[in-house]
C-alpha cells in the first residue's frame, strides 16, 4: 500500500485541513514556524497509530482489552512534546 495523499486538521499549530499529495520525492517548503515539522509529526503519529492498531487486531484479542491498552499507552506519553516523550 502506498500513501498518495493525506490531510492534517486540528493538530498542534495546524488548524485547517489541506490535502497534501505525495510522490516518491515530496518536499515541504515554507517559512519558519509555518507547521512543516508538525505535518511530519502528525503523519508519523497517524502511521504509528495505524500500525499499532493493526498489530493489536492481528492478535485477535478482546476489543475492549485492546481499547483499554491503547488508552493506557496514550496516557503514558506527553503528546504535546515535540518528540512524544514519556509523560512524567
Amino acid at each position: 500500500m502506498i500513501l498518495a495523499t493525506f490531510s492534517v486538521e486540528n493538530y498542534r499549530s495546524i488548524t485547517q485541513s489541506r490535502k497534501i499529495s505525495l510522490s516518491n520525492n515530496t518536499v515541504l517548503v515554507g517559512p519558519n514556524n509555518e507547521g512543516k515539522s508538525n505535518v511530519l509529526r502528525a503523519l508519523n503519529l497517524a502511521m504509528s497509530t495505524i500500525s499499532r492498531i493493526a498489530a493489536i487486531e492481528s492478535r485477535s484479542i478482546d476489543p475492549e482489552l485492546a481499547s483499554r491498552t491503547l488508552a493506557s499507552r496514550r496516557a503514558m506519553y506527553d503528546w504535546s512534546s515535540p518528540d512524544y516523550s514519556p509523560a512524567g
